[in-house]
């Protein structure tokens, strides 16, 4: 990127020599594709990610409701969604997707009311 702003800041056109020309044109592509390169593959796994982590987010308490007994489950499902929606939802998807947290934490929330909608209808079956 060092290289790149000082190629640009120096103005590829007032280099005199066509060959010294054509080579810096040439860095500046290769800088630009590489750039590409790296914001495309940190795109891809900040997305990985923040799929896992609000699949995670629901499927987790759904089993762990399903799996314990009556008094505890809820309290361990709701305990669930509270430490995945605290630590991993809001804190990392806010940073790794550049999103304001408060963006984050809304989008957040809806996941959390579907999940406990679900655990209380399915606990009233």
């Amino acid at each position: 990127m060092i290289s790149l702003q000082t190629l640009m800041n120096y103005s590829l056109s007032d280099i005199p020599d066509k060959a010294e020309r054509e080579k810096s044109l040439e860095l500046v592509k290769d800088l630009f594709t590489l750039l590409h390169k790296e914001i495309s593959r940190s795109n891809i796994i900040a997305t990985a990610v923040c799929g896992t982590t609000t699949f995670v987010a629901g499927i987790l308490p759904i089993m762990t409701y399903f799996a314990l007994q009556k008094p505890l489950n809820i309290v361990a499902s709701l305990g669930i969604v509270g430490a995945v929606v605290g630590v991993f939802l809001v804190r990392y998807r806010s940073r790794t997707s550049k999103v304001h947290w408060k963006t984050t934490l809304l989008k957040t929330v809806v996941v959390i009311i579907a999940v406990v909608a679900s655990l209380l209808v399915g606990g009233s079956a």
